[in-house]
């Protein structure tokens, strides 16, 4: 019985060696529904699993300026277009006449980056505002979500 304990626990140790695997918690509205507050998500780090995983609509954390992983979805892969509408009516608040008015331009995402969004875009800061996010940036890609612990019995 020892020795298949002992092998259980080996092998699930090397799983998350190898595999870089990490428990991370959400926190804020941005994922919502898809993420919410609380939610425990398993996220692998392994250099090799990115390039392997990375896709145009996975989640994925990132690692940017400042103190915590941010948890988004990638809009846009390198080299690939965006339509991006700008409203002038933020931008000229005193102009009644260009209130209503927009700009389409297109975006292309410069190579090595990824085009970030959060999937509760009212309440979301990614890409949007910080711009693309080197591939280097990439933390990790969640490979699984629970809610919470309750089920384990101790």
């Amino acid at each position: 019985m020892k020795k298949w304990l002992f092998l259980i626990v080996f092998i699930a140790y090397l799983t998350v060696e190898v595999c870089y695997l990490e428990v991370k918690a959400t926190c804020g509205p941005s994922m919502e529904p898809t993420f919410t507050t609380g939610d425990q998500v398993l996220v692998t780090c392994a250099p090799w699993w990115k390039w392997l995983l990375l896709d145009k609509g996975r989640p994925i954390t990132v690692a940017i300026p400042g103190p915590h992983l941010l948890l988004k979805r990638v809009l846009a892969m390198p080299g690939e277009c965006l339509e991006v509408k700008i409203s002038l009516g933020g931008i000229f608040e005193n102009v009644p006449a260009l209130a209503g008015l927009s700009i389409k331009t297109v975006y292309v995402v410069p190579e090595d980056c990824v085009y970030l969004m959060g999937d509760n875009t009212e309440h979301s800061t990614d890409s949007r505002e910080f711009g693309p996010v080197p591939i280097d940036c990439v933390h990790g890609i969640p490979l699984l979500k629970w809610r919470d612990l309750d089920w384990i019995p101790f």
